[in-house]
């Protein structure tokens, strides 16, 4: 049997959805018995997945479903959350989320606790009230700044915007219940 060959979409690749500009990180993926198999679709939406354990942990732009220093979703959220849940559950079918909210590094330790765990506690209301995922089986945390994915800064010191952005994020890992 001949196994399908990789998808990739390459890095700085962006896409436009009404006015929302979707970043799109390298991503490449082939279909095997044990891994999930996703369209590149669910992962042009401000997002990538990646398969961990049962389930699959999902990170989402925060710059995607939230403005800048706001815990409110925009408007365009629903949609690229729609999508994602879509697609988790035609492949998951039932499932368990727990929402990590995760800040860059302006402002406090205690600031951006804060509004690390209200971002994270909007997407699992979103969840319960859109997706009717039950309230037993989603959980929300924030960790604010302590678990960064890339650099705030430069290596000689000055502002990373980039390196900000991507650690503005929402991550959601999915595990199916059954």
């Amino acid at each position: 049997m001949l196994e399908e060959p990789p998808t990739v979409v390459p890095p700085g690749v962006t896409f436009r959805v009404g006015s929302v500009i979707f970043p799109v990180q390298a991503i490449s993926g082939t279909r095997s018995d044990n891994s999930i198999d996703l369209p590149a679709s669910i992962l042009l939406g401000g997002f990538n997945a990646r398969q961990e354990g049962r389930g699959l942990r999902l990170t989402l732009n925060a710059d995607v479903l939230f403005d800048f220093d706001k815990a409110t979703l925009r408007p365009e959220a629903n949609e690229v959350l729609q999508n994602l849940v879509g697609e988790v559950q035609a492949r998951l079918g039932p499932a368990r989320y727990r929402v990590e909210g995760h800040t860059d590094g302006i402002g406090t330790d205690a600031y951006n606790d804060r509004l690390s765990a209200r971002r994270a506690a909007a997407v699992k209301e979103w969840l319960i009230r859109h997706a009717g995922a039950g309230r037993a089986h989603v959980a929300a945390m924030g960790f604010g700044e302590r678990r960064p994915v890339a650099s705030n800064t430069h290596p000689d010191g000055s502002d990373d915007p980039e390196g900000r952005q991507k650690n503005r994020r929402v991550e959601l890992v999915v595990e199916p219940l059954r």
